[in-house]
């Protein structure tokens, strides 16, 4: 029996609510798309506090927070408050590591929001313990080019820009090999559609 491969979700980037946690931002910013997705994304993104607060000390920051495409949310909830802690506490997560991470998966649990992380423990979570609707940053690469935002040869470019940069966190490569770009073009055909989310 031929092993399955494994793939990621591709979820159509223009339907729903949607939150990014901070890793995503920064490899979005490296591989030249950050500008796309504000445009795109506009009133439909939201960015926990502490994801924002990840970002202000970096480069990403100023590019993220440079025009008004985002609500900043808060975790409020006294459930979703102890949820965070739980999951933190559970990762072994050290003080001011993963905040952004846990509060974004937090809340895209409780609105049911899709999600974009670049961490293979909180995409897992996410997936497997709480069914969430959730990408890693080459399927939203991916879904961008089905979704006709980019083309096959712009979003190659972003993805090497961002490997480059040693952005390595992007996700399983679904068709193979990352440095194939024949496979790659196939895989991204707008005729493939979309993964169903809720």
């Amino acid at each position: 029996m031929a092993a399955k491969r494994l793939r990621g979700d591709v979820y159509d980037p223009r339907e729903g609510e949607w939150i990014f946690d901070s890793s995503a931002l920064i490899s979005l910013r490296i591989g030249g798309l950050l500008a796309l997705v504000r445009g795109r994304f506009a009133g439909r993104a939201h960015l926990l506090a502490e994801v924002c607060e990840e970002l202000d000390g970096g480069e990403t920051g100023p590019e993220v927070r440079g025009t008004d495409w985002f609500t900043e949310e808060e975790l409020e909830a006294a459930e979703h408050l102890t949820e965070y802690r739980d999951l933190r506490l559970r990762w072994g997560s050290e003080p001011g590591r993963d905040k952004g991470e846990a509060a974004s998966l937090v809340l895209a649990g409780a609105r049911n929001h899709r999600i974009v992380v670049d961490d293979s423990l909180g995409y897992s979570v996410g997936r497997n313990e709480k069914g969430l609707c959730i990408m890693r940053m080459i399927d939203l690469v991916v879904a961008m080019v089905r979704a006709g935002w980019l083309s096959n040869q712009e979003a190659w470019e972003a993805l090497r820009r961002m490997v480059d940069a040693g952005r390595t966190r992007l996700g399983v490569i679904p068709w193979g090999d990352l440095d194939d770009r024949r496979a790659f073009d196939q895989y991204c055909r707008r005729d493939h559609g979309f993964d169903r989310c809720f």
